[in-house]
């Protein structure tokens, strides 16, 4: 006569299971958000580095007399070409009121997964972290204040 009962050693390999399982969710609940921020990081350093070359050539302006400029085609790299915005983000606006300010705001174009849509503003005093809806995890440090460090 047969016994149809499960065998003890079955019965702690879905205990097992279940507990890898629920350590590699575990694991993934931390891991995820840090290996997004690290693919997304060098997308915010590009918007950064675009925006340091049209605030540079905006303080080059001013030195000239010409004042600040809303139009790109002001700003060229040394060969006179435009430099283009990356292609990860949508100049949203550039103002200037000639001599006082300038803004630029970036936006991002396409949604990152964990970030969603943010926008880096960078004006005359260098990037405004108060209007700027970067998340902070993607700043490089020199932008941000010291209390956020």
């Amino acid at each position: 006569m047969e016994t149809s009962s499960a065998s003890p050693r079955q019965v702690f390999g879905l205990l097992e299971t279940t507990v890898i399982v629920i350590v590699i969710g575990i694991t993934a609940l931390f891991a995820i958000p840090r290996v997004e921020a690290r693919t997304e990081a060098p997308v915010v350093r590009k918007a950064l580095q675009y925006a340091e070359w049209i605030a540079a050539h905006q303080t080059t302006r001013m030195r000239k007399g010409e004042g600040y400029s809303e139009h790109l085609a002001a700003f060229h790299d040394a060969q006179g070409a435009l430099r283009p915005v990356p292609e990860e983000f949508t100049l949203t606006e550039l103002k200037a009121d000639g001599r006082r300010y300038w803004e630029l705001v970036l936006t991002r174009r396409e949604h990152s997964s964990s970030f969603g849509a943010y926008t880096i503003v960078f004006d005359s005093q260098g990037l405004n972290t108060y209007i700027s809806t970067v998340p902070r995890a993607l700043l490089p440090e020199r932008y941000l204040h010291p209390a956020e460090l």
